[in-house]
């Protein structure tokens, strides 16, 4: 397969094939890959992968982590194969299937991560890649599986903007899961425009982390800020 640069979106440590028929490479992953807690996790089910980004800086993070990656794009699991392969990673399992199809109690995954069709940056998909998968993705249905579930994972952690955040944890709260971890992040006027979350099923105690706002660039000449460059400095170059 002849790969060429430009559908390459070079890390530190991996790369990523990253072609323009699906979820491309996006400021939002990334920032859900860095920051989310898998301390306590043991098997991670990556919701919607696209060309792979997060699970494959989740593996950075802990080679010894279980990981699975879904999604209901063809497309989007012959890119994340491709990105396994160029890094000759074989311990992550993909799978071309559904939230609403896969089955969670047989994989016994503790911890759902996705970073679902909403962008912070230019990194767009096309119309019909994104239509598609707004179509086939809804926090009811969601939450709708996972009530039915005799064992629920533990931790999902997800990147949202504001106007669906409170509806989402309404939700989740309406079947036992709580706000645990919180950070928003601000445009230059401290204005949310994105909300990292993560939320636990029944939690020992009322405990809310709320960390403070992250602002990505500041000034005129839009450079990156302290903040941003210590959440992701493993792993964009630039940093």
């Amino acid at each position: 397969m002849d790969i060429e640069e430009s559908d390459l979106f070079r890390f530190k440590q991996f790369v990523v094939y990253n072609p323009r028929n699906v979820f491309r490479v996006n400021t939002d992953g990334v920032l859900l890959g860095a920051w989310c807690d898998i301390r306590h996790s043991r098997h991670v089910l990556d919701l919607g992968c696209g060309t792979g980004v997060i699970a494959l800086m989740l593996y950075q993070r802990n080679p010894k982590l279980k990981l699975t990656a879904i999604d209901n794009n063809k497309d989007a699991i012959s890119a994340s194969k491709v990105s396994l392969g160029l890094n000759n990673i074989k311990d992550i399992a993909l799978q071309h299937t559904s939230f609403y199809d896969v089955d969670i109690e047989k994989l016994s995954c503790d911890h759902i991560i996705s970073n679902p069709p909403f962008f912070l940056d230019g990194s767009l998909p096309t119309e019909e890649v994104l239509h598609n998968a707004k179509h086939n993705f809804s926090f009811e249905d969601m939450m709708h599986k996972l009530h039915a579930l005799c064992s629920k994972p533990r931790y999902i952690s997800m990147i949202m903007p504001p106007d669906t955040f409170t509806h989402y944890i309404d939700l989740a709260m309406s079947i036992g899961y709580r706000l645990v971890r919180k950070r928003q992040v601000v445009d230059k006027q401290n204005v949310p425009i994105r909300i990292l979350s993560t939320i636990e099923y029944r939690p020992d105690n009322d405990c809310q982390i709320i960390e403070p706002n992250l602002l990505i660039q500041t000034g005129k000449n839009r450079n990156y800020t302290t903040d941003y460059k210590e959440l992701t400095k493993d792993f964009y170059l630039n940093f």
